[in-house]
């Protein structure tokens, strides 16, 4: 706690913390001065009886109100209380307290002030609240009536500035800084992204538009439900399937899904103590020298990649070993964004980026199966660069083709014949570059793409008592790789044939 402390200390994290709370709360407290008695901040106290005024029930009331508003604002307001509604936000804001448990949901509170936020923003929702619910009994329909209106005129100007963003490639998240003329993220930017958010969404609307489903997903787990669910849900997905493993009686099945789910939560324990850290840890890359390449987890010991997530550059140090880049078949090589520290996100958009942006596409549907990310991450990593290389060319010619006015239809149809065409290259391309006598990218990527864990599991289990040695589908040679396709493929045919 007292190095987390620090760390705090000189990233300036407890000084703006305590600075824009203060800020607020005095702003809060003069309002509603200048509201009770008539005076301003230094008017009051400054005045000669301003202790016998601070004494009074009245100023007790201002300086209540100026705190729960504060609170408010800051998104620290606690929603716990009676009645069903109380009861559900008493869980939430509480789950974070539960051993286990806590490390899987966000922070509670954080959260509830959210879904207030977006219900006092969204027109009319708070007066139907007030009216039917009993809610927001410290506000006045005027009151009420001003938030609608005015989050009407946002919603309809930013639904005018999306539908401008989306056809410039932009993704939900994504602005235009107005200074710069840079892409960057507001995703993090709570409460801008909420109305970014809705802006997007609107802007389908008002231009007869169908919102894609993926936009609509994102939307709910960014900044909806999922957002407070999915480390969850995930986490019971991966016992879910442990417990079916078991079932089914596939020890080797069983093992790794144990493993994963056990690294899983191990690793989301310990990168969450180390996250501190992490500006020391961008400090020591520049120092270094670093490129600030972002490292593919996948590849490697997913544990102690995801545990040390926080801690690249020192990790790169101690031990020597630099792990191979993460790379997006969409994104191209990926990097650290460094600037975040500060509060920038920038984002350099590649041409494929932006048509299926355009699209309401997430771009990660571009990479390699996920059968061969989980099985052969080394091989993924290779298939999403030769994907990158065979289809931004295509992506930018269809840029210059004015994609972005083309009709919904049409786009889909191109993009899917693109995609399509391009998969095959990129995989041809890379089959001719790694078919050495060592490499074995090629034909990890087809027997992980073709194959299941269950076949590949029984046909390794049979090579590894004929040879009477233990082997590992992610360690066979280019030879027994072969042998394994062999046997696969031989066992399709006999099961086939057999009537």
């Amino acid at each position: 706690d007292e190095v987390i402390d620090l760390v705090q200390m000189l990233t300036l994290v407890k000084g703006q913390d305590a600075f824009t709370k203060s800020q607020e709360f005095v702003y809060q407290l003069d309002k509603n001065l200048r509201i009770a008695f008539d005076k301003s901040w230094d008017e009051f106290f400054t005045q000669p009886d301003a202790a016998k005024f601070i004494n009074t029930k009245a100023y007790r009331e201002v300086e209540q109100k100026a705190l729960q508003t504060t609170l408010e604002r800051i998104s620290s307001k606690s929603y716990k209380g009676t009645g069903l509604t109380g009861e559900i936000a008493s869980i939430i804001e509480d789950s974070r307290n539960i051993p286990g448990l806590g490390l899987l949901v966000p922070f509670g509170r954080f959260f509830n002030n959210t879904v207030d936020f977006t219900i006092q923003n969204t027109p009319m929702a708070p007066h139907v609240a007030k009216l039917l619910g009993g809610y927001y009994k410290d506000k006045t329909y005027s009151e009420l009536w001003a938030r609608s209106t005015i989050s009407s005129v946002a919603l309809y100007t930013l639904a005018q500035t999306e539908y401008e963003n989306r056809k410039q490639g932009l993704a939900i998240d994504q602005a235009v800084d107005p200074l710069t003329g840079e892409v960057r993220s507001v995703q993090y930017d709570y409460p801008l992204s909420q109305y970014k958010y809705a802006g997007y969404i609107a802007s389908y609307w008002f231009n007869g538009e169908t919102v894609p489903e993926d936009v609509v997903a994102r939307v709910n787990r960014d900044i909806g439900l999922g957002a407070f669910t999915r480390n969850l849900d995930t986490t019971a997905n991966d016992i879910m399937t442990i417990v079916q493993q078991g079932i089914s009686g596939e020890q080797e099945a069983l093992i790794r899904a144990m493993e994963q789910t056990g690294s899983a939560i191990g690793s989301q324990l310990i990168s969450g103590v180390t996250r501190p850290l992490e500006p020391a840890n961008f400090m020591l890359g520049f120092v270094s020298g670093s490129e600030g390449k972002l490292v593919d987890r996948k590849i490697g010991s997913q544990f102690l990649n995801k545990s040390l997530r926080y801690l690249d550059n020192v990790t790169l140090l101690l031990t020597g070993e630099e792990q191979p880049q993460a790379v997006g078949a969409a994104t191209g090589p990926m990097y650290v964004q460094t600037s975040k520290m500060v509060g920038a996100r920038p984002v350099r958009l590649t041409s494929t980026e932006r048509v299926m942006n355009i699209m309401g596409i997430p771009t990660y549907e571009l990479n390699a199966p996920t059968a061969v990310t989980d099985k052969a991450p080394e091989a993924a990593n290779k298939y999403n660069q030769y994907m990158h290389l065979s289809i931004e060319d295509e992506a930018s010619k269809l840029l210059d083709q004015g994609f972005a006015d083309m009709k919904p239809e049409k786009q889909n149809l191109l993009w899917k014949e693109i995609t399509k065409r391009q998969r095959d290259v990129a995989k041809t391309m890379m089959f001719l570059d790694n078919s050495g006598v060592t490499d074995t990218a090629d034909l990890m990527f087809e027997l992980s793409d073709k194959y299941s864990w269950k076949k590949i599991d029984e046909a390794v289990d049979s090579m590894s008592e004929k040879l009477g040695e233990e082997l590992k589908f992610e360690d066979l040679t280019r030879g027994q790789l072969y042998a394994l396709k062999t046997w696969l493929e031989t066992r399709d045919t006999l099961i086939m044939l057999d009537d």
